[in-house]
C-alpha cells in the first residue's frame, strides 16, 4: 500500500495569530548574533531570489533543531517548475513552486553553487521541506505597525524572513551601513531580516525616515561590509513580500512521487458576491494509496471546512480557522485508504468577514501556461449550482 499527501495550495495575506511580548530589540549585534547561518555570495548572478529562502530556512532549522545545515540556492534556481535559469532572476513565487513540489530544500554540497552553475540531471533528496510558509503583508510599499509586529514575531520564532526592496545607492548610507527609500521604487533585491531594534535612531539614515526603528537585514554579497548585515528602516518604502519560510527535516522520505493539477504556486482567485464560496476538486488515480494530510493556501482570513469523499463516500471531515499567513499542512483525523480507480473528491468551503469570499486559482505566468483538466475543478456559491473552472484549483497529491 502507497502512502500519499494531498496538498491544495492557497493564500495567505497576511498573519495575526501570535500573541507574544515582542522586545523592544532582537539580534542587533553582528558580532554575537543568535541562531542566524553564515552570509553567502550570489556574486555578480541575479540569484538573491534564492539565496533569501535558502537563509530562512537556515534560521528555522537553527531554530528547530539547533543545526547550521547550508542549502542550495542553485537548486531552486534550476530546477523550480517555472524553468528559470542562472540568468533569467526570479521573485519569492518561484522559490514557494518549488518548495510547494516538495523539490527540495536540498544541501549545499549536493548542488553547489560553482560555475557552470549546472544541476545535477536527477535531483538530490530533500534534507526537508517547508511545511508551512507565511506570506505577512498583501500590500507593496510601507508596511503597517501590523505587518511589522508580525514580522518580528516570525522572526522570534523562526529566525528570518526574506523581504525585497529597491536597493541603490541613492539611498545607502556606508557610514552607518544604514538604508532609507522614501519612495515606493519597485524592488530589485531579496535578503533575509534576522534582527530589529525599536530605538534605532532616524539620525543614523542618509535620509531620516519620520521615526525611530529599524530591521537587521542579512544579505548575500559576502561579508566585506558589515559582515555582510545592514539596517534599513522599518518606514522604507520599497520594502515588499515579506515571506516567512519554514523548515521541517526528514528522518525518513515521506513522499517520492507528486500527482497534481498544477505546478505552480497559485497567483489568482475566484470570487462571488458572497462571504462564502465552495471549491471541489475530483482525482482518479491508477493505484493504490492512502491520503495523510492537506495542504491549504488561502486568500485571505478563512474558516475552511474540508471534506473528503472516496467514491462519493465521505471519508473524514476537518474544521480550521486561518487568520495567519502562508500554506498550512493539515493532517486528516485518520489516514484514508484509496484503491485502484478509486475516485477522491475534496469539497472545501471558504468563509470569510471580508465583503467576497476567494478561492485561489493557477493563472498563466512567464515561460508556463496553466492548463486545466476537464472534469476536475468546480466553484459554487452555495454547493447546489457549480461551474467548471477554467483554471485549476490549486491542488496535488504527493504520493510514496
Amino acid at each position: 500500500m502507497k502512502q500519499l499527501f494531498l496538498i491544495i495550495f492557497i493564500f495567505f495575506s497576511y498573519i495575526n495569530v501570535f500573541g507574544q511580548y515582542i522586545p523592544e530589540a532582537y539580534n542587533t549585534d553582528v558580532n554575537n548574533l543568535y541562531e542566524v547561518s553564515p552570509v553567502r555570495n550570489q556574486k555578480e548572478l541575479g540569484t538573491c531570489w534564492a539565496f533569501a529562502p535558502c537563509a530562512s530556512m537556515e534560521a528555522c532549522a537553527l531554530k528547530r533543531y539547533g543545526q547550521n545545515y547550508t542549502f542550495s540556492p542553485l537548486n531552486i534556481v534550476n530546477k523550480n517548475p517555472l524553468g528559470t535559469n542562472i540568468e533569467s532572476g526570479g521573485n519569492c513565487y518561484i522559490a514557494m513552486s518549488y518548495l510547494f513540489n516538495l523539490l527540495g530544500p536540498v544541501e549545499e554540497k549536493d548542488d553547489p553553487y560553482t560555475p557552470p552553475f549546472k544541476s545535477p540531471y536527477i535531483n538530490p533528496a530533500p534534507l526537508g521541506y517547508s511545511e508551512n510558509v507565511y506570506i505577512l503583508s498583501d500590500n507593496n510599499g510601507k508596511l503597517s505597525e501590523k505587518e511589522r509586529k508580525n514580522i518580528k514575531m516570525c522572526v522570534g520564532i523562526y529566525g528570518g524572513v526574506a523581504i525585497s526592496y529597491c536597493d541603490t545607492d541613492e539611498y545607502y548610507s556606508n557610514d552607518m551601513i544604514s538604508y532609507y527609500c522614501p519612495k515606493e521604487y519597485n524592488s530589485n533585491h531579496q535578503v533575509v531580516i534576522i534582527g530589529w531594534d525599536d530605538n534605532y535612531s532616524r539620525n543614523n539614515f542618509k535620509n531620516k525616515p519620520p521615526y525611530d526603528g529599524a530591521f537587521l537585514i542579512k544579505g548575500s554579497w559576502g561579508t566585506e561590509i558589515n559582515k555582510g548585515f545592514v539596517w534599513i528602516s522599518y518606514y522604507d518604502a520599497s520594502i515588499d513580500n515579506p515571506v516567512c519560510y519554514t523548515f521541517t527535516r526528514i528522518d525518513k522520505v515521506p513522499y517520492n512521487n507528486i500527482i497534481s493539477y498544477i505546478k505552480t504556486n497559485c497567483l489568482g482567485s475566484i470570487s462571488y458576491n458572497t462571504q462564502e464560496i465552495y471549491g471541489k476538486i475530483i482525482f482518479k488515480e491508477h493505484k493504490n494509496y492512502t491520503i495523510e494530510a492537506i495542504k491549504l493556501f488561502l486568500a485571505q482570513d478563512n474558516n475552511i471546512t474540508i471534506k473528503v469523499f472516496v467514491n462519493d463516500k465521505e471519508a473524514d471531515t476537518i474544521t480550521k480557522d486561518y487568520t495567519s499567513p502562508g500554506f498550512r499542512t493539515v493532517y486528516l483525523n485518520n489516514p484514508i485508504k484509496v484503491n485502484f480507480n478509486d475516485t477522491v473528491t475534496l469539497l472545501l468551503l471558504y468563509k470569510t468577514e471580508e465583503p467576497k469570499a476567494k478561492i485561489p486559482i493557477e493563472i498563466n505566468q512567464e515561460n508556463y501556461i496553466a492548463t486545466c483538466i476537464p472534469g476536475t475543478n468546480y466553484i459554487s456559491p452555495n454547493n447546489k449550482f457549480w461551474k467548471e473552472t477554467k483554471n485549476n484549483i490549486g491542488c496535488g497529491l504527493l504520493v510514496k
